[in-house]
């Protein structure tokens, strides 16, 4: 059972690792050899280091822990949907319009590209 369990961490680990590289690569805008190698070394050192730290922590406190458990997890949950809230509710300065006016004025060139592959098919096809 305990394959198991380290299979599906492994398999989870990795689709959030190719969530984010793929919409991370899909931003970048310059210099990308130098930011693809730093993103994989970053990527690399803590889905290696991750799990081994909290191989090592959960031996350690899991007595202490045991009796709090659910307590712990709901404290985490409630702080972090309320900041989820308290985030959707307040303008965040940084932001010149709405989140897609942001993203469509930083877009990548390779989004302006797929975009323009994307109508000039589309106008193909009429």
């Amino acid at each position: 059972m305990e394959m198991t369990y380290s299979l599906l961490i492994a398999l989870g680990l990795s689709m959030d690792a190719f969530a984010v590289s793929v919409t991370g690569g899909a931003t970048i805008t310059h210099d990308r050899l130098k930011s693809a190698l730093i993103v994989a070394l970053f990527f690399g050192g803590f889905q290696a280091l991750m799990p081994v730290i909290c191989w090592f922590g959960g031996a350690e406190f899991s007595d202490f822990v045991t009796g709090y458990d659910h307590s712990i997890a709901f404290i985490l949950l409630v702080l972090i949907g309320g900041k989820m809230i308290h985030e959707s509710m307040t303008d965040e300065p940084g932001y010149p319009g709405t989140e897609l006016e942001y993203i469509r004025e930083h877009q990548s060139p390779t989004l302006r590209r797929g975009k323009r592959g994307m109508r000039s098919s589309s106008a193909l096809m009429r």
